[in-house]
């Protein structure tokens, strides 16, 4: 490389510009591992269901027969960017409750009173701050499937993962496997098998990235940063910090690109659905380009 006309300083040294990646950045924040209120992806929607009195006139429930029917919480800021993630099928899981067909109101967290109603959103009932006897109580839900979570890139994009961490409470107990498989189509990494495997349908690309207990993310992350205390007001609320928060970062020295027009995809999954303990979170930055 010819350097005699590249700008130097007094001292001779090249000197360098630094310049923003071109691409916009897109930050992904995964479900809470230990909290399958959250697993909101592939969570199954179910509209119009009738609830049963309990008795009261104020408790309703999804099942009567006490089988807990969990569903998806998206309202009390359990999972970042709540109010605009929406499921594989393209709803955003709002839970709703009618009476006699006209929609009712749950209580705002920020006020911790007034509204409607109230949701377990653990074991699948509503209550009611003012009784409901003898009328007809429905409801709007999405109920929790797997832990399934994906990252893909918008269509006519690629997104190109930069760095990730993860994000556990020091109370954390990992009770799964954590599962990362890339995905694309057959007709692009392995054309060959199209016949016996449909057109256009998903195969995992090489073999997953596994992490079965809590060694194994000490052991790929690049250090350790330094512990996030949890609030120590004497009167926190449900927006405060409830654990103090570990993070463990990896910055990768290969960027991932995953590209829309070959059906590339992450998967990021627990093996058996079983939620961990404590909380426990991952973080994806990204930069989002055309997929020329």
């Amino acid at each position: 490389m010819d350097l005699r006309n590249k700008p130097t300083t007094a001292d001779s040294i090249t000197r360098v510009s630094v310049e923003a990646p071109e691409g916009s950045r897109v930050t992904l924040v995964s479900p809470d591992w230990a909290d399958k209120t959250t697993w909101y992806f592939k969570s199954t929607r179910n509209a119009g269901v009738t609830l049963t009195d309990s008795g009261d006139g104020l408790r309703f429930d999804i099942d009567p027969d006490g089988y807990a029917v969990t569903i998806i919480d998206n309202y009390h800021g359990k999972y970042s960017d709540e109010d605009f993630l929406k499921t594989v099928d393209g709803y955003l899981p709002r839970a709703k409750a009618y009476v006699d067909g006209y929609e009712k109101t749950e209580q705002d967290p920020h006020y911790g009173n007034g509204g409607d109603y109230l949701v377990n959103y653990r074991d699948g009932y509503v209550t009611f701050l003012q009784s409901q006897a003898g009328k007809t109580v429905t409801m709007d839900y999405w109920e929790v499937g797997t832990s399934c979570w994906t990252i893909k890139p918008a269509a006519g994009k690629k997104l190109k993962l930069t760095s990730a961490e993860v994000q556990f409470s020091e109370n954390i107990s990992v009770r799964d496997t954590v599962i990362f498989q890339p995905y694309g189509f057959v007709d692009v990494f392995a054309p060959h098998l199209v016949g016996p495997i449909p057109s256009g349908t998903l195969i995992p690309l090489g073999d997953p990235t596994i992490y079965k207990s809590m060694m194994d993310y000490i052991n790929e992350a690049n250090g350790a940063l330094p512990v996030i205390p949890k609030t120590t007001t004497s009167n926190p609320t449900w927006r405060d910090l409830k654990f103090n928060i570990e993070t463990y970062p990896w910055h990768y020295q290969a960027l991932t690109e995953l590209k829309s027009s070959y059906g590339m995809e992450v998967r990021i999954t627990l093996q058996h659905h079983e939620e961990f303990s404590g909380y426990a979170t991952a973080t994806f930055y990204c930069l989002s380009y055309n997929d020329a």
